[in-house]
């Protein structure tokens, strides 16, 4: 056991094993959050990454493609992911505001299917019916309830707690 270790303590001494140094293991949290943000004021990184931020919030912020800094802070500050990204850059004919609007809670590509998938509904009825988790089950129950205003139909079939 000595000669091994003095073996190991010279090849140390002539460089031939690499030895790094223990690194705390990184988390992936509101600090790791705020650092991976990028192009984001210091602010702006805050405010995406207070409430319990990860790495993976940063990326929301990140792959938002087409909306303003702001909006970005907006779409993912509760907790955004790649897929609530997906959400916001998959939802068609809808402005920006009505995208961030219709993902910034946790929504994912179904919920810009089921707002892409709603006929028959305005915009902003779309919105308030698929936002909070719809897929494209809340979409043919809103088309398939007949004899209702819109407003009843989105209503009924609404994941909202409203």
């Amino acid at each position: 056991m000595y000669r091994s270790l003095l073996f190991c303590i010279s090849c140390i001494a002539i460089g031939q094993v690499n030895v790094q140094p223990a690194r705390a293991q990184a988390t992936s949290g509101p600090a790791e959050c705020a650092n991976s943000a990028s192009g984001f004021s210091t602010e702006q990184r805050v405010e995406i990454c207070k409430n319990g931020g990860t790495v993976e919030t940063a990326k929301c912020a990140n792959s938002a493609s087409g909306f303003s800094r702001e909006q970005r802070v907006e779409l993912c500050k509760n907790g955004g992911t790649l897929e609530t990204a997906k959400c916001a850059n998959s939802a068609s004919g809808f402005s920006r505001e009505q995208r961030v609007e219709l993902c910034k809670n946790g929504g994912t590509l179904e919920t810009a299917k089921c707002a892409n998938g709603a006929s028959g509904f305005s915009r902003e009825q779309r919105v308030e019916l698929c936002k909070s988790g719809g897929t494209l089950e809340t979409g043919k129950c809103a088309n398939g309830a007949s004899g209702f205003s819109d407003a009843q139909r989105v209503k009924l079939c609404s994941k909202s707690q409203d």
